[in-house]
């Protein structure tokens, strides 16, 4: 699996693999954000191509709540997610999960979905 950067080169990808979109990083105070994404394919046959399809639009779905900070949607996405995907996704479900953890047990009130990394 490979991570692109930047939605502009989301191109380049071949059709058989479908990106994810992962996080929106902040990289400069004079930047505008960059959104990372995960390429991922079928790793061997017709039925793991069909088990890709079936949670595409779940991890889709967490993406979007986890903008929105709906904890709940997202912790349980990521229970459906994990070991579905790829291992890499499940390193990033792990990372999501204790950031939702974190911002459930002590949210803050300027929280955003874009990591400043600036």
């Amino acid at each position: 699996m490979n991570v692109i950067f930047g939605k502009e080169n989301l191109d380049q990808i071949d059709e058989r693999y479908t990106a994810l979109e992962l996080e929106t990083l902040l990289v400069a105070k004079d930047k505008e954000p960059i959104t990372n994404y995960a390429i991922v394919g079928p790793d061997s046959g017709l039925g793991s191509m069909l088990k890709l399809k079936q949670f595409i639009p779940v991890h889709e779905a967490l993406i979007r709540n986890y903008k929105k900070q709906d904890w709940n949607f997202c912790l349980q996405a990521i229970e459906k997610l994990r070991g579905n995907i790829d291992p890499f996704m499940d390193t990033f479900y792990d990372i999501l999960e204790s950031r939702i953890q974190k911002q459930m047990e002590n949210p803050s009130k300027d929280w955003s979905y874009i990591l400043d990394l600036s």
